[in-house]
């Protein structure tokens, strides 16, 4: 009464606050050591406890602080966003036992939501107002509250779904001023601000029907009375709904009559500062300034003020010390922790955490209890890149029982690469115990947490993958106990939002298993291989349990994708189906959905979800060459794109006629902007899967997969079609782009490539340093034998993290074959015809030297680049090329160690093409022929894989070239067309074809072969030069034969002998 009399009086909230405290504390200390009986319920006393509630709100913020903003906080210290001090912690003191006691006590639980509401705990808030919502469906301010709540966190759409769900079960909710104040906000979101003054002006003509004050009782207060705040909040959006129309004068109408209506109240500051904001919107900040400078210190709007001053002084003015002294204004004035600490936050902003320092630790010497004040120093030792003092504040903090920063101490250990400090400090926070043990939610969640980075940590450092998988399963284990406490008590953006989170750690526990699949089975896995009773014989019956664990993480992987999108599927059910063709009714649907209840990032997350599911199916399949599967999960995927093409198109669309409404222009004009529209739309609809790429990140498009499907299968015409029709959209796809002249040059079209080259220099922003344009020129230029020229272009990417490690694989193979000579063959060995054995078997001695030089040269280059790479994703890649590049050096005791390495790489991936034609080369420089016969006849019996494909086609030459020399020409052109199916632009193979029509005696024949090799290399190979001039002089075509002389000459001129052989002999016939 003491508390009610002085607040009647006009005293300060401070005096006002004593006499109710005492009154809380003697209450709920009667309660104390009593247990829930009669005797419990009688000393409750619910009614008092209520009136006590209703005189703190009285002292309440009349609203929650906006969403990133600093909270408001009383000078007098009435309330402050402390959750020990403020009124509004009071209030759940009090509630607690109430709602305990009394769970089905609908104002006790509707107390609670509000108190939460106003707290910023909107998903608590939201839960208890739809209990609230169960018991009485028809609790008109429920309805009220819960789209307040929507209100402030910006989900328009929510709230007025509440809204109406609220007129179906109680109708007089369509009078209520707070119904009109939704629907004008929603108006003017929409763009329809006439509306909304229309609703606003009806809802304040109204506002006579409602009870003026809540100052009532307890036993006749509602909550269904509309509070002074929201009366004046209809006023303030009806001004800035004609702020928004450009009536000026009219919203400053307003807020004046709101002025006189508010006036002696403590709300009118608000319309202050709501003329303050009028002012601003028009650029004029002096006036903004002095309005708000009416707003005195003993004001509880003084705070919030002083921020409006600060935030014009920063963010329109530039003006930092002025911001900062608004602040300091503040801390000087009202002299307490939390002014201080608003004061520290600025210097934080203005990106001066020096001064935050100081204003801490002034803070940590009055209150050295706080809990906060060592995360908040941490941090900004952090932001002074001061990491060894930042680490040494979280740990004083954790000793000092802080438990809540051992998180952010680990994460600060990770990123300072203090690697066994953060994985003991991770462990011990993970023991089999506590992981049992945990079951309240917060405890739940620091658990996943700690995993996290656990997890983070294990591929920073490369751990044992089983390592990684067992802390998968218990972040696996631990989400889904998270995601069932969830289920029962919050709301359900919550509820979807862990959802996700244990759909991405069962994709990324698939990925890990996929990544063990690979370290131990290699670039491609065959399940049907080990059914082969050679193989089986020669890898051991220990491989029988591998198959068997292969089998059984097959299986795994697919259950955990098709689990991740069952989580999801409860939020959007796409149903794809390979089986629903591209534009069908049913897709249609689904994109209608979508629209329906919009994209938000939680509904953009599911998707992503549902693409990386897909993605990783498809992955699989293709690794296990399971091709009909593979083909159904990038359909799946294809529909997928295509939803959420459809989905951006339609807005773009609804945009451009939008803005069509709006433009007032004559009828000539209009004719012209809606053909520029028109070319705008179709524009649009030509770049969507450019546009994919923002909502749907790291994940290719259907098409590149589609194109890798019929890359596999051999199919490349297909190939192109796919990876065309991605160019034509995007000509910087340089994945696509590579991929393209692949496939064009294994369907003899590299001279087309060309065009797409220019067409990509032309598109990209930084031609000139774009790594993934010069890897494409360096490709195409390294296919047509310009190897110099290819080197300067890997040259230019071999820095990138991208595209490195493949740009330095091919500058090895230039270096170690810079004459692009098949490996294991020396130049000029295949011809040894009577009339050329001299030019065959000698060499000028100093073009030798001069050859010897460079290939050393070359070694030790390729072995720098080799060290270069940092980040090897293609170990076996790698081992493969270092091991080559050892064998090449040609001395027996290297040639020896790289057979034994060869040995090992096909012992462990027995499938492998590579080491096995890698041993071959050895063998042939030990000159032991036979044996790289033997190995080089296993790989002919291989069918053609994309995987192999290089080494495969390597391997059949290789074999050829032997065949040659010891005369089986039959067989050889056999495999030569072989290679031909698989790369028309095989230049060694026409070469060899070449060979075979000279060896008999057929020169014309073999003059066509060796000119197609010849013009298709751009003239750059001297030893296809000098045997092309050759068979032309054979053959009798001395002008062919001079044409082509002339220019190995221009390139090489000191070729041996082609001046002498060649040059002088077709002068000599000609003129005969």
């Amino acid at each position: 009464m003491v508390s009610v009399l002085r607040r009647r009086q006009g005293l300060s909230p401070s005096q006002i606050l004593t006499p109710l405290n005492e009154a809380m504390e003697l209450q709920l200390h009667k309660l104390r050591n009593v247990s829930l009986s009669l005797e419990y319920y009688e000393l409750l006393n619910p009614d008092f406890l209520l009136q006590i509630i209703s005189e703190y709100l009285i002292h309440a913020p009349p609203q929650p602080s906006n969403i990133g903003s600093t909270s408001r906080i009383f000078n007098d210290m009435a309330y402050i966003n402390d959750q020990y001090d403020s009124v509004l912690m009071r209030c759940l003191r009090i509630l607690e036992p109430l709602t305990l006691s009394a769970p089905g006590f609908q104002k006790g639980i509707y107390l609670t939501a509000y108190v939460h509401y106003m707290l910023r705990n909107t998903t608590i808030a939201i839960s208890n107002v739809k209990k609230c919502l169960e018991v009485n469906p028809s609790f008109l301010d429920g309805y009220i509250l819960l789209a307040k709540i929507h209100l402030y966190m910006s989900n328009l759409k929510a709230a007025e779904q509440t809204l109406e769900t609220g007129v179906g079960n109680n109708f007089e909710i369509r009078n209520h001023p707070l119904y009109q104040l939704v629907r004008a906000r929603i108006m003017s979101e929409q763009g329809s601000a006439k509306i909304s003054v229309q609703i606003l002006k009806q809802a304040i003509a109204n506002l006579s029907n409602y009870s003026q004050s809540i100052k009532s009782n307890c036993f006749n207060y509602s909550f269904n009375d509309i509070m002074p705040s929201d009366k004046l909040s209809l006023y303030i959006e009806l001004a800035d709904a004609h702020r928004t129309l450009g009536e000026q004068h009219e919203a400053t109408k307003v807020l004046q009559d709101a002025y006189l209506t508010f006036a002696g109240t403590v709300d009118v500051a608000q319309v202050t500062i709501a003329m303050a904001n009028l002012a601003l919107s028009q650029n004029d900040h002096e006036t903004a300034l002095n309005t708000l400078r009416q707003i005195q210190a003993d004001h509880p709007y003084y705070i919030t003020a002083r921020q409006h001053m600060a935030n014009i002084y920063l963010y329109h003015r530039k003006e930092k010390k002025l911001y900062t002294a608004c602040y300091r204004e503040l801390a000087e004035k009202l002299e307490t922790t939390e002014a201080y600490f608003l004061l520290a936050e600025a210097y934080m902003t203005i990106q001066e955490p020096e001064n935050a320092i100081k204003i801490y630790e002034s803070i940590l010497r009055k209150n050295p209890n706080d809990l906060r004040l060592a995360s908040k120093i941490g941090h900004a030792f952090i932001k002074l890149h001061h990491y060894a003092k930042a680490i040494s504040y979280y740990e004083t903090a954790v000793k000092t029982g802080q438990n809540g920063l051992r998180l952010d101490l680990a994460d600060l250990l990770i990123n300072m690469k203090q690697y066994k400090k953060a994985k003991r400090l991770l462990h011990s926070m993970l023991t089999n115990e506590i992981m049992e043990s945990a079951s309240d939610i917060n405890e739940l969640q620091e658990l996943c947490h700690a995993l996290k980075l656990l997890i983070k940590l294990q591929t920073i450092e490369d751990d044992k993958l089983h390592e990684r998988i067992n802390s998968l399963n218990s972040l696996k284990s631990i989400q889904t106990r998270l995601l069932k406490r969830i289920q029962t008590s919050e709301v359900e953006d919550v509820v979807n939002e862990q959802k996700i989170n244990l759909s991405e750690i069962l994709l990324q526990l698939a990925s890990v298993y996929f990544l063990d699949i690979q370290s131990q089975y290699g670039d491609y896995f065959n399940p049907n291989r080990f059914k082969d009773d050679h193989i089986q014989t020669m890898i051991g019956s220990n491989k029988n349990t591998s198959n068997t664990n292969s089998s059984q993480y097959l299986t795994i992987i697919i259950n955990l994708c098709e689990d991740a999108i069952k989580h999801v599927s409860t939020i959007i059910d796409l149903k794809l189906s390979p089986s629903i063709q591209q534009g069908s009714e049913s897709n249609l649907n689904v994109t209608n959905s979508l629209n329906e209840i919009q994209l938000n990032h939680i509904k953009l997350s599911v998707i992503n979800i549902q693409a990386k599911s897909i993605v990783q199916l498809i992955n699989l399949y293709m690794y296990t060459m399971d091709y009909v599967n593979c083909e159904q999960e990038i359909l799946k995927l294809s529909q997928l794109q295509e939803i959420i093409e459809t989905i951006f198109i339609h807005k773009n669309m609804k945009n451009v006629n939008k803005n069509l409404n709006f433009v007032k222009i004559t009828s000539k004009s209009l004719k012209e902007k809606e053909e520029e529209q028109k070319d705008q739309q179709q524009q649009q609809q030509n770049n969507q899967k450019i546009l994919l790429s923002n909502y749907m990140p790291n994940i290719p498009l259907s098409e590149i997969f589609m194109s890798r499907l019929m890359i596999m299968k051999g199919d490349f015409e297909i190939a192109n079609k796919h990876l065309e029709y991605v160019l034509h959209r995007n000509p910087c796809h340089y994945e696509a782009l590579s991929s393209l002249i692949d496939t064009y040059r294994r369907c003899g079209l590299l001279s087309r490539i060309p065009e797409y080259l220019q067409k990509a220099k032309s598109y990209d922003s930084q031609p000139e340093v774009s790594c993934g344009l010069n890897y494409c020129y360096g490709i195409y230029h390294f296919y047509t034998s310009e190897l110099s020229v290819a080197l300067s272009y890997f040259n230019r990417c071999r820095k990138d993290p991208e595209y490195s490690e493949m740009a330095i694989y091919r500058m090895v193979e230039i270096c170690i074959n810079p004459d692009n000579q098949l490996l294991g063959t020396e130049p000029f060995s295949q011809s040894n015809t009577n009339d050329n054995k001299n030019s065959n078997n000698t060499n000028d001695l100093n073009y030798g030297d001069e050859l010897t030089r460079n290939y050393n040269i070359g070694c030790e280059t390729a072995e720098q680049l080799l060290k270069e790479l940092k980040v090897i994703k293609f170990k076996r890649r790698y081992r493969f090329i270092s091991t080559l590049l050892l064998s090449t050096t040609k001395t027996k005791a290297h040639l020896e160690s790289a057979l034994e390495t060869f040995a090992e790489m096909s012992h462990k991936d027995p499938d492998s093409v590579a080491p096995i034609y890698g041993a071959a080369v050895c063998y042939i420089q030990l000159k032991q022929s036979q044996k790289a016969r033997n190995q080089l006849k296993r790989l002919a019996k291989v069918s053609w894989n994309f995987q192999d494909a290089e080494e495969l086609e390597k391997s059949w030459l290789l074999l050829v070239d032997m065949y040659i020399q010891s005369g089986k020409l039959e067989v050889c052109q056999e495999l030569l067309k072989k290679c031909l199916k698989y790369n028309k632009s095989s230049y060694k193979a026409y070469e060899y074809f070449g060979l075979i029509m000279e060896k008999e005696q057929n020169f014309s024949e073999a003059a066509k072969y060796y000119e197609y090799v010849w013009n298709n290399s751009n003239h750059q190979s001297p030893v296809i030069g000098y045997k092309l001039a050759y068979n032309y002089l054979k053959s009798k075509n001395y002008l062919g034969a001079i044409e082509v002389s002339l220019q190995v000459l221009s390139i090489y001129p000191n070729y041996p002998k082609i001046q002498k052989d060649i040059l002088d002999k077709a002068r000599l016939n000609l003129r005969v």
